[in-house]
């Protein structure tokens, strides 16, 4: 029963990770698209 947690908390950190990972693309994107709206002004 505690070798079953230790891996579901295990899996969640990897699916956590790539949550991460994918918020840091997002930010990026949506800072360039603030760049060129202020450009665009």
């Amino acid at each position: 029963m505690v070798h079953d947690l230790h891996h579901a908390s295990h899996d969640g950190l990897f699916v956590n990770t790539g949550d991460v990972v994918v918020d840091k693309q997002n930010v990026q994107e949506g800072m360039i698209r603030f760049v060129r709206i202020v450009l665009a002004l």
